[in-house]
C-alpha cells in the first residue's frame, strides 16, 4: 500500500511490520515490567482500543515511520496480533518530531526520569525558556527547575530514582545534583546501605568541606569567614594545612554566582548560553563549515538564533564551554543532507572520478571538499520568538499600508466573510476553498470582481435558507501570503521599505546576528575603508556598542534588509 496516497487523519489497520521507529527515536527511557504486563493484559483481553499516531515514511511510501504508541506496537508483536489501528498524519519532519514528543509527553506512565529527560529536551528546543518548557508539559516552573536540577546526576543516580527503591527518592537524587558524579555515586551507595532519609543526607552534605583552592570564584571574602578551617588549625588534633570551607552551601552558591555571571558575559559575545545540565548532547549537534557548507554556514547558520553555546556548570568543570552548538535537530538534519546530496553529485566530477581508480577514500574527500565550497545554502537561520514577532508585524503593517486601496482585495474578503458565515461552499463552476486564508488568496488571485460578486449573492441566498456560521483568521500569514503573491520584486521592495536599523529594531538581535547583519549591508567594507581594523574594534565591545555604532554608522541602508527578516515573504 502507497500510505503517502491517504488522505490526512486516515484511520486505517496495518500489520506491525510496516511500523518503522521515528529518526529522532523514541521517548521513552524504559518501561516498568508490571505496567507493560497490565496494559498487555488489557490489549490481549479488549484490543487495542485507542491509535497509534503514524506517518508515511519519507524515503519508503509502503511504510509509516510511528510518532507515538511504541509500547503498543511492542506488545502487539509479542501478542502475534496481525493488524493494529493507526492513525496517519501528512506531516513533515518538524510537525511529526513535535507530535512524537508532545504525544509521549502526556502518557500516564511516564517516569520521573523520562519527564526530566522530556523537560531537557523541550528546553533545548526553546533555548532555555523554562516558562514554555512548564506550559508545554504543563507542570509548574518550580518543577521543571528540580527536573532539570536532576539531569545533573549520574546514570547510576538515575537508575536508583527509576528503580523506585523506598530508601532512594526523587528529593535524594536532588540533594546529590550539585556534587561530582563520583561523589554522587559514593554516597548513594552509604544512602542505600544505610537507609539514610533525605534529612539525614542533607545533614551529611552540609558537614562536608571542600578545599577553598578548588574554588573558581573570587576566594578573598573568605580569608576572614568563620567557615574557613584555616583558622581551626591548630586548635585540633586534625594535622591538615589546608583551607577549607566548611560551610558547603555558602561554597555551591558562590560557584553559582560565578558561573552566572561568566554565562551573562559569554551570551554578551556568542548569543545564546545553555547550562550543560538545561541540553542533553542528543538533543544537538555541532554545527561546523564542513557538514553544511560553506554558503549555508555563513549565511544561515552563522546568524542563528539556534545556534548556542554550550557551558557546563557540572561540579569541577563549571564554565567550560562548548561552541557552535545547534538546537534545531530538523534544519540541521535538512543542512546535513543537502551537503550529502552535492557530495554524490560531486564523484561524478571527471577529476574525481579519475582519482577514484586509483583512490577511492582520496577521491570520496575530494568530492566532499568540492561539496563543502559549493553546496546552496537554503536554510535561513532562525531568529528568537521575540525577534520574529517584531519582524511579522513590520511586515504585517507594511502589507496593510501596501494593500489599504486595493478593490480586489476587498471584493475578496467580502466573499470570504460571507461564505464562511453562511456555509456557503460555491457553485458548479467556482468551488470556494474551505480556509479563510485559502477562499480569499484563491479569490484575489484568481477570480475578477463580477464574479466575486455573483459568488456573494449567491451566499447571501444560501444563508437565508441555512443557519449561519461565523469564522475568524489572523491577518498576519494572509498579509504576507497576499505579498508574496504580488511576486519577489514587489514584496521584497515592500519589506526593505518597512525595515529600517533603529534601537527598537535591533535589540532584538544576537551579537552575532548584527555582525552578520553589518556584513551582509557591506558596513564592514566602508568602515575598514575609512578607518583600518575600526569594524574588528566595534565587534568586539558589548552589544548594545555594536548596536549603536550600525544606527550612527554614515552608511546608506536604503536598499537593505536582513536575509532573516526578507525571508518571510520570499516565495517558495
Amino acid at each position: 500500500m502507497n500510505f503517502s496516497q491517504l488522505e490526512d487523519g486516515a484511520a486505517i489497520n496495518v500489520s506491525p511490520s510496516v511500523l518503522v521507529d521515528f529518526k529522532f527515536g523514541n521517548k521513552r527511557r524504559n518501561r516498568p515490567s508490571k505496567d507493560y504486563d497490565q496494559i498487555k493484559a488489557s490489549i490481549e483481553a479488549q484490543g487495542i482500543l485507542q491509535n497509534l499516531v503514524t506517518r508515511p515514511h519519507p524515503e519508503d511510501d509502503t511504510k509509516l515511520e510511528l510518532l507515538a504508541g511504541y509500547g503498543r506496537k511492542d506488545i502487539a508483536i509479542d501478542l502475534a496480533l496481525v493488524e493494529v489501528p493507526v492513525k496517519v498524519l501528512m506531516v513533515d519532519d518538524r510537525e511529526a518530531y513535535l507530535i512524537h514528543m508532545a504525544e509521549n509527553i502526556h502518557r500516564t506512565d511516564l517516569s520521573t526520569v523520562d519527564l526530566a529527560m522530556a523537560a531537557q529536551e523541550y528546553n533545548t528546543m526553546f533555548a532555555g525558556d523554562r516558562e514554555a518548557v512548564a506550559k508545554e508539559i504543563n507542570k509548574p516552573l518550580k518543577q521543571v527547575n528540580e527536573l532539570l536540577e536532576l539531569m545533573k546526576c549520574s546514570e547510576k543516580v538515575l537508575k536508583a530514582v527509576e528503580d523506585g527503591n523506598n530508601k532512594f527518592s526523587f528529593a535524594h537524587a536532588l540533594a546529590l545534583a550539585p556534587f561530582s558524579h563520583k561523589a554522587q555515586e559514593k554516597l548513594l551507595d552509604i544512602v542505600l546501605t544505610q537507609g539514610w532519609t533525605v534529612k539525614e543526607l542533607k545533614l551529611q552534605l552540609g558537614s562536608k568541606q571542600t578545599p577553598i583552592k578548588s574554588a573558581k570564584f573570587d576566594t578573598a571574602e573568605c580569608n576572614a569567614c568563620p567557615h574557613n578551617t584555616y583558622h581551626q588549625m591548630g586548635l585540633l588534633d586534625d594535622v591538615s594545612t589546608e583551607a577549607k570551607c566548611s560551610k558547603i552551601s555558602c561554597f555551591r552558591e558562590k560557584t553559582q554566582e560565578w558561573v552566572n555571571g561568566l554565562k551573562a558575559t559569554a551570551e554578551e559575545r556568542f548569543g545564546k548560553v545553555l547550562f550543560l545540565s538545561e541540553s542533553a548532547q542528543k538533543d544537538r549537534n555541532t554545527v561546523t563549515v564542513e557538514q553544511v557548507g560553506e554558503e549555508q554556514f555563513t549565511n544561515g547558520c552563522s546568524s542563528c538564533e539556534k545556534r548556542v553555546v554550550i557551558m557546563s556548570d557540572a561540579a569541577g568543570s563549571e564554565g567550560e564551554i562548548s561552541e557552535s552548538q545547534c538546537i534545531d535537530k530538523i534544519c540541521f538534519g535538512k543542512c546535513s543532507a543537502m551537503i550529502g546530496k552535492a557530495t554524490e553529485e560531486a564523484m561524478s566530477d571527471p577529476t574525481v572520478v579519475a582519482i577514484a581508480k586509483k583512490d577511492p577514500e582520496k577521491a570520496k574527500k575530494l568530492a566532499k571538499s568540492k561539496a563543502v565550497k559549493t553546496s546552496k545554502g537554503q536554510e535561513v537561520g532562525s531568529m528568537s520568538n521575540v525577534a520574529e514577532d517584531a519582524h511579522k508585524e513590520l511586515l504585517r503593517q507594511a502589507a496593510a499600508g501596501f494593500f489599504a486601496n486595493d478593490k480586489m482585495l476587498s471584493g475578496a474578503m467580502m466573499l470570504a466573510a460571507t461564505a464562511q458565515a453562511t456555509g456557503f461552499k460555491g457553485n458548479a463552476k467556482h468551488k470556494l476553498k474551505s480556509g479563510f486564508d485559502d477562499l480569499i488568496l484563491d479569490a484575489y488571485l484568481n477570480m475578477d470582481m463580477p464574479t466575486m460578486q455573483g459568488l456573494m449573492l449567491e451566499a447571501i441566498a444560501h444563508g437565508l435558507k441555512n443557519s449561519e456560521r461565523m469564522n475568524h483568521s489572523s491577518s498576519v500569514s494572509l498579509l504576507l501570503n497576499l505579498l508574496k503573491a504580488k511576486g519577489a520584486e514587489t514584496a521584497k521592495r515592500v519589506a526593505v521599505d518597512a525595515w529600517k536599523p533603529t534601537e527598537q529594531t535591533l535589540k532584538h538581535y544576537t551579537t552575532p546576528q548584527l555582525i552578520q547583519l553589518a556584513k551582509d549591508a557591506k558596513l564592514d567594507e566602508a568602515m575598514n575603508a575609512k578607518e583600518k581594523g575600526s569594524f574588528a574594534k566595534l565587534t568586539k565591545g558589548k552589544k548594545a556598542d555594536l548596536a549603536q555604532g550600525i544606527i550612527e554608522a554614515d552608511h546608506d541602508y536604503s536598499e537593505f534588509a536582513p536575509s532573516w527578516y526578507l525571508a518571510h515573504v520570499k516565495p517558495k
